[in-house]
This record gives C-alpha cells, structure tokens and sequence, in this order.
C-alpha cells in the first residue's frame, strides 16, 4: 500500500469521524434552545466542520474507486473544480479557520464586554455568523467564478455585477460538462486532497486563500491569549460576588467556556497553524505542489482537519451543561463508557474549591 492509498483511507476515517463527532455536536446544540442560544457560534463551527467531514469522506473514497478501476486519464482543471468534493473543499477549508477567528471574537466580546453580552448575547452571536458568512460567501464567490472564467477563457475577469457573474457561471457550467476538458490545462486525475483544490485555482488565488487560512488561525491564537489574561483578572471580579444571581452565574459559565476554548487554541496552534503554515511555504516556494511536497501536503490536511475533533472532545470534557446533555441522548451502556473515557473536568480557572457547580437558569 502506497501513500498515496494511505492518505485517501486515512480520510475516509477522519471524515467519518468529523461527520459522527461535530455533526452528533451539532445536532445536540440545534435541537435544544437553550444550547442553541448560547453556544451559537461553536454551533456554526461544528456544522462547517460536518461539511469538511464530508468532504473528507467523498474525496478519499471517489479517489479510491478512481484507482481501483485503473483510471489514470487526465482532466482539466474546469472538470476538476467541479468535482463534488472539491466543491465542499472550496468553502470548507477557509471556513475552518474563520470560524476559529469567529469563535474568538465572540470570546473576546464575552470578556471585554460582559454586561452588554450578558443582555444580547444571542444578538451578538447571530450579527457575528451573518457578517462572516455573508462577507466570506461573497468573496468566496467571486473569486471562485474570476478562476472559472480565467481557466475556461484564458483571461482576467473584471468585477461585474452579481447579475452577471452567476449569469457567467451557468455559461461555464454548461461549457464544463458539455465540452470536457482541455488538453492545455490538463492534470492528473487524482491527487491528494490538498493538491487536489490547489491545482484546480489559479495559483494567486490559492495563495489569497491560503493566507486567509493562516492569518485567520493566527488572529484566533492571539486573541486567546488576550482573553485569557483578562479572563484571569475577570476571575477576581467574580470572587467577590456571594449571591447567586442570574448575572453571576452567567458570566461564570462565560469565563468557563473562555478557559475552554483556550484550551484547545493550544491545540489548534499545534494541529492547524503551524500545518497550514507549512502548506504555504511548500506552495509558494515553487508556485505549484511538488512530489516531493506529497508527504507534507498530506501531513498537512490530516492535522488540520484532526483539529475539530480535538476541540468537540475538548469542549465534552470541560463544558458541564453540554456534556450532560450529550450523555442524556445516549443509552445507559454509552453514558458508563463516555463517563470513563472522558471524566468531567469542569474547573478550568480553580477557586479553591475541587469541582464549580453552576447553576442553570434560562439564557
């Protein structure tokens, strides 16, 4: 068995492991309100992660049948960014990494801002996803129609109106799947995940991209940081209040998930930065993906898609009120089996005290 074998089994597994793990996460989340309106953003971020599980899982198997049977024509460019799991890839992988940035803004107005987040919190979080999504979808769209045009007619596209550049996506649609590839702009009929999306663009566009996914990871990071030494001092201020009030303990389970999220932002620097920082200095060193780059490019979109499930564990283990309604979805036999595989450790910023119960009132 081959790398190359290796790495498209290796993603159905994570795929199907992304799809169980964030997309059961989410599923908990959206069916129970109050969840649903305090978790909003983690709520968007374990969706998008679904969406890049299954891309995993359609690449690695479409992939393999390809082998299996021998296939080893090569295609255009235009029929490859119209591969199913490149179409997901596309949005997923950026979206990845603006939702770690969306995720942190939101801990950072929680910290800064607890008063007007106490009151609005769900507001606030709803403007977030809507800004983000709305402004990456929008770009996201333009330049993947600017690369379809570029490929298919072999010049620049000026910006025009949405009208027309949706009206030029039908015309390439149409030409893609009627007149097939072109010989000129021909490349392998499969390879790995991360080449795979790459060599579909035009270089400058999926350096713009990469460079999305790094600032955005690297931006989260920081904040992080940021928050978790005003959430220190945060921790004081809370001390000092001994009646439990619906604020108090609001902002208690705030700063609990701040500690959370800091957590695996440690892991994130880990699993996501410094993969996708790599990524980016094989790319741009040559303008394209070399072989010799195979094993780093592989390396690179295992550990970044490893991190979602580290960070959904990561929230089990320390976020009390989603863990126990997670394990209320699950049979008595699972529930024993969850408990001993990940006991509860909800006391992220100690208080003296060996375990914080927070009280639960409607957020």
């Amino acid at each position: 068995m081959n790398l190359l074998t290796t790495t498209f089994y290796i993603f159905i597994v994570l795929g199907m492991l992304l799809i169980l793990s964030n997309g059961y996460f989410a599923y908990i989340l959206i069916s129970r309100r109050m969840l649903l309106r305090r978790y909003c953003t983690i709520t968007v971020q374990c969706v998008v992660n679904a969406a890049e599980g299954v891309a995993l899982l359609t690449s690695g198997a479409g992939r393999l049948i390809i082998m299996k049977i021998g296939y080893d024509a090569k295609t255009s460019k235009r029929i490859c960014m119209f591969a199913p799991w490149n179409l997901l890839f596309i949005w997923t992988e950026p979206m990845q990494a603006l939702s770690l940035l969306l995720v942190g803004i939101d801990r950072f107005i929680a910290i800064f801002l607890p008063i007007l987040y106490f009151r609005k919190h769900f507001t606030i979080q709803i403007v977030e996803v809507r800004t983000f999504h709305g402004f990456f979808i929008s770009n996201r769209d333009d330049l993947w129609c600017r690369t379809v045009r570029e490929i298919t007619f072999g010049f620049s596209w000026k910006m025009t109106s949405l009208f027309a550049q949706h009206e030029t996506f039908k015309v390439v649609l149409t030409d893609a799947v009627l007149l097939g590839g072109q010989p000129e702009l021909a490349i392998l009929a499969f390879v790995l995940s991360s080449e795979r999306t790459m060599q579909s663009m035009m270089s400058i566009f999926t350096n713009v991209s990469l460079i999305n996914e790094i600032c955005a990871s690297t931006a989260s990071v920081l904040l992080y940081i940021i928050v978790f030494i005003k959430a220190r001092r945060f921790q004081k201020t809370i001390k000092i209040h001994s009646i439990r009030t619906a604020n108090v303990a609001f902002e208690r389970r705030q700063l609990q998930l701040t500690g959370t999220m800091c957590i695996s932002c440690v892991l994130t620097t880990v699993l996501f930065v410094i993969p996708a920082c790599a990524r980016f200095i094989s790319f741009s060193s040559s303008g394209r993906i070399v072989p010799k780059a195979e094993l780093l490019a592989a390396y690179a979109t295992i550990s970044c898609n490893l991190n979602p499930f580290v960070i959904v564990v990561t929230i089990f283990v320390l976020q009390e009120d989603i863990r126990k309604a997670v394990l209320a979805s699950q049979p008595q036999r699972f529930k024993l089996l969850l408990t001993k595989c990940a006991p509860c450790k909800c006391n992220v910023f100690p208080n003296g005290k060996k375990r914080v119960t927070i009280a639960t009132f409607p957020a």
